[in-house]
């Protein structure tokens, strides 16, 4: 560069820099090159190093020639100017954060890490480099404890292999000398690393696709199927629909056409659902009026509707965790309505059961559904995969999308 662009540069002078109307396109082309937003930087110029950012986004991921300027001020500000940065990689596969750890910038890693979590983008933990090693790979291969002990707060990917099939614990088990490897392997084996032996194979591909597909996978294309072809307004739509057959459905049962025996509590005998009748012949309190002859097409039938319409909202809200402790409320509610028909009708257990069954279905869907946020349930159901199916459908449904 120019060295009068250099002085301007190191001086932050904004007015100057425009002036001399520098050809930021060329100094972009160089592959490693100390640009314009280097010198900001390094010379502590946050105002014309964002204004040079807003021109030219590329020079936020650009590498010089040694990357070791730290100034964790700039990186905080450059962050909140350009969100976006924080996903961009470099020629080698490397996040920002693969190159602040390795480049041993503790404090770099921190505001990384801080931003990571409060945009919620705890993804980029899991990319990989060209060499497949993950930041957490990164930084027990470069035997830099503090990252380490930062990253593995989370516990999630600990066990990731990179293309040499090996995770976090088999690297540091190679460490020297003898005291690091120590401290290295007591900190992994503490949040629950593991060797890569003593893990289940990756799923092959091949493999995968010819074998046959289980009840699991063929609700997960399914779901994904229908998904795709539901739009919001649609959604909207099914979602009032479904709430207002629910709520008709289950006050049919707290109501029940005819109403119910009342009686007085000190006459009537103890409430027992295995008996419809007291000594008199008359039906106990709380059971409903209707004859059984009447009442028995309504006792097949609501149950029925309550149950779709409540899976319906289930599937619906399906869409994060944060979805769960809703869906939740709508099992507990499925089972208070099954306690009702009990005791307003105990001769139609078999509705009951039919209302227990379909209600453990619904709960087997919406486990497919949460499996990344249960940990326990990823080997019950195959999480691997069902995750691998899905990518699968995903995919099909993007070249179909492309062909058409």
């Amino acid at each position: 560069m120019d060295q009068s662009l250099v002085d301007v540069c190191e001086a932050g002078d904004i007015d100057r820099f425009y002036s001399l109307n520098p050809d930021l396109e060329r100094i972009d082309q160089i592959l490693f090159v100390d640009t314009a937003l280097h010198i900001t930087a390094s010379a502590g110029k946050p105002q014309l190093s964002i204004e040079i950012l807003s021109l030219k986004p590329s020079f936020g991921r650009k590498l010089n020639s040694d990357a070791e300027t730290e100034n964790v001020y700039l990186l905080g500000e450059f962050l909140y100017s350009c969100p976006a940065s924080i996903k961009d990689l470099t020629l080698r596969g490397e996040t920002a954060l693969h190159v602040a750890v390795k480049s041993s910038k503790l404090n770099s890693v921190i505001v990384l890490l801080g931003w990571i979590q409060r945009t919620n983008n705890r993804e980029i933990l899991k990319l990989k480099d060209e060499k497949g090693n993950t930041v957490l790979h990164t930084a027990v291969s470069t035997n830099q404890l503090q990252i380490v002990m930062l990253l593995i707060k989370s516990r999630k990917n600990i066990n990731e292999k990179n293309s040499e099939g090996s995770t976090a614990l088999n690297i540091a088990m190679r460490l020297t000398p003898a005291e690091h490897r120590r401290d290295m392997k007591r900190v992994l084996l503490s949040s629950g690393a593991s060797t890569a032996s003593s893990l289940e194979n990756d799923i092959v591909l091949a493999d995968f696709l010819g074998s046959r597909e289980t009840i699991s996978e063929k609700f997960v294309k399914y779901d994904v199927n229908l998904r795709k072809r539901l739009s919001n307004d649609v959604r909207n739509a099914l979602l009032v629909l479904a709430i207002l057959i629910a709520t008709a459905t289950y006050q049919a049962v707290l109501s029940p056409p005819g109403g119910v025996t009342q009686g007085d509590d000190s006459l009537s005998p103890p409430l027992n659902i295995t008996t419809t009748t007291t000594r008199c012949g008359r039906d106990r309190p709380g059971t409903v009026v209707l004859p059984k002859r009447y009442f028995n097409p309504i006792m097949y039938t609501n149950p029925i509707c309550f149950v779709i319409s409540v899976g319906l909202i289930i599937f619906l809200v399906q869409t994060s965790r944060y979805s769960l402790p809703l869906q939740s409320s709508l099992v507990f509610m499925m089972s208070s309505n099954m306690i009702s028909l009990l005791a307003i009708f105990p001769a139609g257990k078999s509705a009951a059961y039919a209302v227990i069954s379909s209600s453990m279905l619904i709960i087997y869907a919406r486990f497919l559904g949460s499996m990344e946020y249960v940990p326990g349930l990823r080997w019950l159901l195959g999480y691997d995969r069902l995750k691998l199916q899905r990518k699968v459908v995903l995919l099909s449904k993007y070249a179909k999308a492309g062909f058409n």
